[in-house]
């Protein structure tokens, strides 16, 4: 499935009384969900199963689909922005110099 694939059959479920604010919202709330289940793994000794935490995220992705919707985008358009705004400070790889206030004069990017 295709990133704009699952955001036609996603947004087959949203309200149209949602709106950006709500999408932002949500996506903060299930990004919540989704570190109470590590922070109960690692502090409380309480695991998980695998697929409570991609519930939460799957979630978290339905609510960022409809962002992009709300902002008259897609998935996929986003998706190909943040690869070349990764592209651009990092190379084809990852660029540790990158976050080293120290080879950037004492301000990292």
């Amino acid at each position: 499935m295709t990133f704009d694939e699952y955001q036609a059959a996603a947004m087959q479920t949203a309200s149209p009384r949602v709106d950006l604010d709500y999408a932002l919202g949500k996506c903060c709330a299930e990004a919540g969900e989704a570190l109470q289940l590590r922070c109960k793994e690692r502090c409380h000794g309480k695991p998980y199963e695998p697929a409570e935490m991609r519930s939460e995220l799957g979630d978290l992705l339905w609510n960022l689909t409809l962002a992009a919707r709300e902002l008259g985008t897609t998935l996929d358009a986003i998706a190909e922005e943040n690869i070349a705004k990764l592209r651009t400070r990092h190379g084809d790889t990852y660029n540790a110099a990158h976050y080293n206030p120290e080879a950037h004069g004492g301000h990292a990017l």
